[in-house]
């Protein structure tokens, strides 16, 4: 799968043999690394078998170091542990706001415009939307 972050194509790599050798060029431990991002060839390696909310927080953290090394952001790009409990914390809160509000992708994807029409089916007097 293919993902753009600010405008550069990644590739996201969910493969168990490819995961470990990018680990060890990376100098990670594997027993303790979940996902990394290679500014170097623009892949986000996640390690296979995750559960659902670890494969996505894991995700969104990898994301957000991308974001922070395109941007030029230290605190963002690099893995040191004050740097990966700040990113853990925003990858975290940014999983529960798209987990908890389903219709917002939605409302995101539509933009203004669709709720634009819907203050035009609204009646003051009856307080309904008229669909």
């Amino acid at each position: 799968m293919n993902l753009k972050i600010l405008g550069l194509d990644y590739e996201i790599v969910i493969d168990q043999q490819k995961f470990d050798k990018a680990c060890e060029e990376a100098n990670f431990k594997l027993e303790n690394t979940f996902g990394l991002h290679s500014w170097f060839d623009r892949k986000i390696y996640i390690k296979p078998g995750l559960d659902r909310q670890t494969f996505q927080q894991t995700l969104m953290h990898e994301i957000i170091h991308a974001i922070g090394y395109l941007m030029g952001n230290e605190l963002l790009a690099m893995s040191k542990q004050k740097n990966e409990l700040f990113v853990d914390a925003l990858a975290n809160a940014f999983v529960l706001l798209l987990n908890d509000n389903k219709e917002f992708l939605e409302m995101f994807e539509e933009g203004e415009h669709k709720s634009n029409k819907l203050k035009d089916k609204f009646s003051p007097v009856t307080g309904i939307i008229d669909a």
